[in-house]
């Protein structure tokens, strides 16, 4: 099943819910620095262009589920997966989340370099391309 299938499908939360006029702001690199308690401009310019889906926890550090970026007219290559590693390992830093079992994901609309195919492989990154998003079933 595609990921947005999966997504909408069964007992999945927001099934029912894509009908919804939703906007979703994104978040200039100043509000992403305040977020993620960064000084640096530079690393928090690096860290706003990244998903983030954090989880919740009763007790202790909630998880970060994933950290991902998405590009629509670009190639991902090992570079991405690269910065991926680095914000994961800054917020690691922070001692804000557990990060112990981030997923790391590429979204691209122009495809996936080799080198990032095999990473993915590998089971290092989960790539998500334009089939992945818009299948009806796969």
């Amino acid at each position: 099943m595609s990921f947005m299938g999966g997504l909408l499908s069964g007992n999945a939360p927001l099934q029912g819910r894509a009908s919804l006029d939703m906007t979703v702001h994104t978040l200039d690199y100043r509000l992403a620095a305040e977020f993620w308690g960064l000084r640096d401009p530079r690393l928090a310019f690096l860290v706003y262009a990244v998903v983030a889906v954090a989880g919740h926890a009763e007790k202790g550090q909630p998880p970060l589920l994933a950290l991902g970026e998405a590009k629509w007219n670009e190639v991902m290559s090992i570079t991405h997966l690269e910065r991926l590693i680095r914000v994961r390992n800054l917020v690691a830093g922070l001692e804000k989340y557990d990060t112990t079992r981030t997923r790391l994901v590429c979204f691209s609309g122009a495809g996936f370099t080799p080198s990032l195919s095999a990473a993915a492989a590998d089971g290092k990154v989960d790539l998500i391309g334009l089939n992945d998003l818009y299948a009806a079933n796969g």
